[in-house]
């Protein structure tokens, strides 16, 4: 699935409760990866997000880039603070101190780390604000309309 940067998100569908969120890191052949250098605090944090995501679905996306496309191994696997973590079947949700949200899938993750993917400044500053969306606001935001 693919969404330009900073684009509206619409993956899930809008129940009137949920905020306006913005989509980060929804890549997909054959649009370009905008790559960069990013700072090694926010891959760590990134991560702790990819450790407990919202949104999970039941199947899972894995990486359609080379060298991974042409891999026999998983793209989804990732060692996160030494726990082995499954990504590519849910998203995370973070929150700037200006009050955007934004949605990313957790192979985001795998981008940064692997393919060089250097999301958007205000998505890095987000993440390292530390605002991320919970199993509470996974509840509220995803509930039928009021």
């Amino acid at each position: 699935m693919y969404f330009p940067d900073l684009a509206t998100y619409t993956y899930w569908p809008d129940n009137g409760v949920r905020p306006e969120m913005l989509a980060v890191g929804w890549l997909e052949p054959p649009h370009p990866i905008p790559t960069g250098t990013v700072p090694d605090v926010f891959i760590a944090q990134l991560g702790k997000l990819c450790i407990e995501p919202v949104a999970a679905t039941r199947g899972y996306h894995d990486c359609p880039f080379p060298p991974c496309v042409d891999s026999n191994e998983s793209a989804t696997d990732a060692d996160i603070d030494g726990r082995p973590v499954f990504l590519g079947h849910a998203e995370i949700w973070v929150r700037s101190p200006s009050d955007t949200w934004y949605a990313a899938p957790t192979m985001i993750y795998h981008y940064i780390t692997e393919h060089r993917y250097r999301p958007p400044d205000e998505f890095i500053d987000a993440v390292l604000s530390g605002h991320a969306a919970d199993k509470t606001d996974e509840r509220r935001f995803m509930s039928a309309p009021p």
